[in-house]
């Protein structure tokens, strides 16, 4: 363990490349409302080139994802959501430490 200085440092966030989807992932995330909104964001945007992102990371099967599209759609969506949602909770804890 090692002491840390006070000073705010900003916050990093990595992101997983292809072949990290699996069939349903994100699934239990649609809880949180403020990453069901922006994926919610994401499917209407989507839904013009005839992808139908809630269906696609609710309903999937076990080869949903053996289709490029899908795991490139599927991994960015859920990406952009999970940034959403630690940025926010960053924001939240940021503000309770100052």
């Amino acid at each position: 363990m090692q002491k840390v200085s006070s000073e705010v440092r900003p916050v990093w966030f990595v992101f997983a490349g292809m072949g990290t989807q699996w069939p349903h992932m994100g699934r239990d995330l649609m809880t949180l409302d403020c990453f069901r909104e922006s994926i919610m964001r994401s499917d209407a945007l989507l839904r013009p080139y005839g992808i139908n992102l809630c269906d696609l990371l609710m309903d999937s099967k076990e080869d949903t994802f053996n289709d490029t599209v899908n795991s490139f759609v599927g991994i960015a969506a859920i990406q952009v959501s999970s940034h959403i949602l630690l940025l926010g909770k960053v924001k939240n804890i940021a503000m309770f430490l100052n």
